[in-house]
Formats: C-alpha cells, sequence, structure tokens
C-alpha cells in the first residue's frame, strides 16, 4: 500500500546533464557554421563571376559599336601617375552606356579630366555591380575588377601588352594569341587609402600579372584594404581647409599627422583639377591619348578637392601598378577577352599567367600549363 504521505519522486535534470547537452550542442554549431560560411562564399563567389561577365559583355558591346575595345586609359602623356591630377579617364568610364549606366553615362563631362569638379556627381557615385560581394571594403565608388594592362609590373604606358592600357584601341585582331587565351579583366584587392575609384585609370581600375594572385592580401596577413593607412597621404582639413600631402595615418576617425605643402604643394590645386581643353565626344578618345592640354583652375575652383580623391593615389609610388587578388579564398576570378569566366589559383604557374596576360606573345598554352607553380 502506498504512503499517502510519501509524496511521489520528482525528476529533473541535473546539472551535468545540462552541460552536457549544451556542450553537444555547441559542438554541432561548431561543426555546422563552416558548412554554412562556406555556402554563403559560393554563393557570393557566384555572383561576383556573374559581375565579371556583365563587365566581358558590356566590353563587348562597345567593341561591336566601336570596332574596337575602349582605351584603358586616356592621358596626353605617359605613363600614367597613382596620383589624382590629369586626364585619366578609365575604359570603365567610356563603357559605362554600354554597362547599363546611360545616366552615369550622361552626367560624365568628357571634356574635362576624371579629377574635375564637373564630373563630381558622376565619380562620386557607387556602382553596386562593379563591387563583390565577398569585399569587406567599406562604402566607397571603387571597382572591384581591374583591366588588365601588362604581363608583368611595369608602369600603365602605351606600349603595354595587355589589352586595356594607356591610349589603347584593340581589336579581335589585334588578340593574336586568341580571345580565348587572353585575360581581359580580373579582380583587385581594393585599398581605400590609395584606391582613386571607377573613373580613374590608374591601378583603381588597370593591374598586371606580375606578382602571385593575391600577394598582396597574402602578405598582410589577410587583411585586404580598408580605410587605414600610414605614410604619405594625400589629405584635406575639413571641407574647405588645407589641402596637400601629409605624412601620418588615416582610420575609421580621419587623418592624424602633419600635412606639408598645403595649398601651395606643386601650385595650388593643380595636379587635382587639370583639365582636357578637347572638344572630342565620349568615345572619340581613339584618336589621342587624352586631353591635349592640362589647363590649371581658377583661384574660385575650390570645389576641385572633393571627398573621394583626398585619400587617394600613391604619391610615395606613383608608378607603381600592382596585381590582382580578391576576398575569395584561394585565388581570383577573371574574364577572357572571348567572354569567358573562371577562377584562377593563387598557386598557378606563373609563366602561364604572364603568358595569359600578353595578347601577342605567341604562346601555346595547354591544360598542362596550369598546373601549381613549384617554387610556392
Amino acid at each position: 500500500m502506498i504512503n499517502p504521505r510519501q509524496s511521489p519522486r520528482r525528476r529533473a535534470f541535473t546539472l551535468v546533464e545540462l552541460l552536457v547537452v549544451i556542450a553537444i550542442i555547441g559542438i554541432l554549431i561548431a561543426l555546422l557554421l563552416p558548412a554554412v560560411q562556406a555556402a554563403r562564399e559560393a554563393a557570393r563567389r557566384s555572383s561576383c563571376q556573374n559581375q565579371l561577365r556583365q563587365v566581358a559583355v558590356g566590353l563587348h558591346n562597345y567593341e561591336m559599336a566601336n570596332a574596337r575595345f575602349p582605351a584603358g586609359v586616356t592621358n596626353p602623356t605617359g605613363p600614367i601617375q597613382n596620383v589624382p591630377g590629369g586626364d585619366h579617364k578609365s575604359w570603365i568610364t567610356y563603357s559605362l552606356a554600354q554597362f547599363g549606366e546611360p545616366a552615369r553615362f550622361r552626367a560624365v563631362d568628357f571634356a574635362v579630366g576624371a579629377y574635375h569638379k564637373k564630373n563630381h556627381r558622376a565619380r562620386r557615385t557607387i556602382i553596386e555591380w562593379l563591387i563583390c560581394p565577398s569585399s569587406p571594403n567599406a562604402e566607397f565608388p571603387y571597382s572591384s575588377y581591374a583591366g588588365v594592362h601588362h604581363d608583368a609590373e611595369a608602369p600603365i604606358d602605351t606600349t603595354n601588352n595587355g589589352v586595356l592600357f594607356l591610349g589603347s584601341r584593340v581589336t579581335f585582331d589585334d588578340l593574336t594569341d586568341g580571345a580565348a587565351y587572353t585575360l581581359m579583366v580580373g579582380e583587385k584587392i581594393t585599398n581605400d587609402a590609395t584606391d582613386l575609384g571607377w573613373m580613374s585609370g590608374t591601378p583603381a581600375t588597370l593591374r598586371n600579372t606580375g606578382a602571385p594572385i593575391n600577394e598582396e592580401l597574402n602578405a598582410a596577413g589577410g587583411f585586404g584594404g580598408g580605410l587605414s593607412a600610414s605614410g604619405p597621404v594625400w589629405w584635406q582639413e575639413g571641407d574647405g581647409g588645407d589641402f596637400g600631402l601629409g605624412f601620418g595615418e588615416i582610420d575609421d576617425e580621419g587623418f592624424e599627422g602633419d600635412l606639408f605643402g598645403g595649398d601651395d604643394l606643386f601650385g595650388g590645386e593643380q595636379l587635382l583639377g587639370e583639365e582636357s581643353d578637347s572638344s572630342a565626344g565620349p568615345n572619340a578618345e581613339s584618336e589621342q591619348l587624352g586631353s591635349s592640354e592640362d589647363a590649371t583652375p581658377k583661384e574660385d575652383d575650390a570645389d576641385t578637392v572633393d571627398p573621394y580623391v583626398k585619400r587617394g593615389g600613391d604619391p610615395n609610388s606613383p608608378l607603381a601598378v600592382g596585381g590582382f587578388g580578391s576576398h575569395h579564398p584561394g585565388g581570383a576570378q577573371f574574364v577572357r577577352a572571348d567572354g569567358s569566366a573562371e577562377f584562377l589559383s593563387e598557386y598557378m604557374n606563373a609563366k602561364t599567367y604572364a603568358q595569359l596576360a600578353n595578347r601577342r606573345d605567341g604562346a601555346i598554352i595547354g591544360e598542362a600549363d596550369f598546373e601549381p607553380d613549384t617554387d610556392f
């Protein structure tokens, strides 16, 4: 007989049991997270590849309309320096209409340089499909994609071997190695402290295969740019303050350091306000390298300096260009001149990588040539 005074035994989880369950759940989550992150990266990589294909289609549309590809950059003289001055209009700028950006195309004043105040409205806009979804950089009117100007580290000039370079007017007939064996556009790592934006035909939109893929990213320990820099930089104090070459550090809070030169540096704002005196139309850059005469802006052109070039350029190494890279693990994506897109490993054979960037070296490239470089 059950004693009515005896309460039934209660069943409950002990603290140890709860901790074990929590530990098991934690382990399962830890095992699941990499798979989720990998799936998300695969989706971003696929989206990035589609954007690159869109770039290739736009360049092909330009070629069909003009019987040649656009100039990589226009400027009256070369080589191109990575500082905010000169004509410097990029291949992206000339192809905006073919990229499905007619409003931005109409907003560009092709009679003046890329950094002139008349082009502030267009240059300051962010073109979303030019930014890789995997890029961690802050919002900035830059491009994650750059044209191939050369097969080695060299200044951007008229004698480069790529498809897009200074004053280039390359046609399909000029791709003597074959369009399927010539790289045209690839991904790049963006550094907000030096990048001059998608309208600038500098290392902001042109790169070469002179360095292994992702060399810049790997050298930085996985950090690919962002709003930080140290050393010589361009900077303006406030909206109307002194502008010049400074030495210090840039972070999210702004510039910390000393300016030297100020408004008198290199003749005031000349570097930032040079304009073209050309009457050529927007697609007439094949007739010349760019503006035939650079005019120094008047004193009342204070708006020549804008928020998106004050951090731009690399006056310390103005002729350095750099290579390709991405935030996709293991390599970067490219499109060839025939429009095909592919992912190239950062360990691919360096010789083959250089040959793919040269439109006319006569090299015969086979599948075996893509084997990893044994030097890595």
